[in-house]
């Protein structure tokens, strides 16, 4: 890449593999000098200034379907789980077959309940939004719980 700004003491690479599955690509952007810092962003400490990562990232995306590379035909249908009701204060409701075990979550990311049960008592739970992670034979499925 063209060394654009002298004076950050910093220079870019950047390599582009094609040929992937459906016509995808990874670039590398490798910064030679640089520190632990964001290219392009307010220069703390060694800061490449030649080009701006938030822009690239944006280039490479917006290139790309969300569905492009995993056909519709490979997406799991997960509407045979299902949890209610949502909200809820006292105890919810797991639908589906073969439901090996249902983990939920609270927002530090602890398991706050585990079980096999379909009918799960949450009174004990301090009100918040919590995740529920439901797994089948089939699937696993996670759903937000709101607790009330």
């Amino acid at each position: 890449m063209p060394n654009t700004n002298l004076l950050d003491g910093c220079t870019a690479e950047h390599y582009v593999y094609n040929g992937g599955s459906n016509g995808s690509s990874v670039e590398l952007y490798k910064i030679i000098g640089g520190g632990h810092t964001w290219p392009g962003a307010y220069p703390i400490g060694p800061t490449c200034q030649d080009f701006s990562a938030s822009e690239k990232i944006w280039l490479f995306f917006r290139k790309y379907k969300l569905n492009q590379f995993v056909g519709v035909d490979n997406i799991k249908n997960y509407s045979d789980l299902s949890m209610y009701p949502n909200p809820s204060d006292q105890s919810i409701t797991i639908e589906g077959d073969d439901i090996l075990f249902v983990s939920i979550v609270d927002v530090n990311g602890k398991e706050v309940i585990a079980t096999k049960q379909k009918q799960i008592n949450i009174s004990m739970l301090a009100k918040g939004v919590y995740a529920v992670v439901i797994v089948s034979e089939k699937s696993r499925v996670t759903k937000k719980l709101i607790k009330i």
